[in-house]
């Protein structure tokens, strides 16, 4: 037999996970990850294939650029870039990208 506070806490598996993130602060790191294995989404495969490694460390995305102007462009571009992650991810994932 169920009891009746247990068919109360039912809940959908998607708001389970969301407030399992919220309950182990969990969220930003989730995101961070999210960001780095959806870069070619993000970029597109030509910028993509045309980067290496990728990894956030405090709140910056750290960008391994493998063609000097591709850097050049993207360096321009930065802004355009962060606020498509933004609109993407939301604002709290990072703050600002670096390009090495």
């Amino acid at each position: 037999m169920k009891s009746k506070d247990r068919e109360n806490k039912v809940q959908d598996l998607g708001n389970a996970l969301k407030n399992m993130f919220s309950e182990f602060s969990l969220e930003k790191k989730f995101g961070e990850t999210e960001l780095v294995q959806s870069w070619e989404q993000l970029v597109g495969p030509s910028i993509s294939s045309r980067t290496g490694k990728l990894y956030v460390k405090n709140s910056v995305l750290y960008v391994e650029v493998l063609s000097a102007p591709l850097k050049n462009e993207l360096t321009l571009s930065k802004s355009a870039l962060l606020k498509r992650v933004e609109d993407t991810f939301g604002k709290a994932v990072i703050k600002d990208i670096k390009l090495l």
